[in-house]
């Protein structure tokens, strides 16, 4: 993550672990963090989404487009199943040669 992503993260963590706000603003903040977490550092989206779905009965009318919109995002994420078996075998071997490739930094172009 970029050093501007992180320094815009952890002023939001500041501002949502404060009293500061009032439920409206700090789901609106929680659902902007939600979408650019989505973007930048998908790994982190929960630590916002979470959160959000306490709140979303405070958010306001015209940001309720853009929660359902990471809503469904989410529950689709949330609902795809890790592939198993064959496909999971493939999916590593593929993983670990692109990780011999770009270690060794040998292309080959054909």
């Amino acid at each position: 993550m970029q050093k501007v992503n992180e320094q815009v993260f952890q002023k939001a963590d500041a501002l949502l672990g404060g009293n500061t706000l009032c439920n409206e603003a700090k789901a609106v903040l929680l659902l902007k963090m939600c979408h650019a977490a989505l973007l930048f550092c998908p790994e982190k989206a929960n630590q916002y989404w979470e959160p959000l779905r306490k709140l979303q009965y405070s958010i306001p009318a015209d940001y309720t487009t853009e929660f359902n919109e990471i809503k469904t995002v989410k529950e689709d994420s949330e609902t795809t199943k890790e592939p198993g078996g064959f496909i999971a075998e493939i999916q590593e071997l593929l993983k670990k040669s692109n990780e011999k490739l770009l270690t060794n930094h040998t292309f080959l172009f054909f």
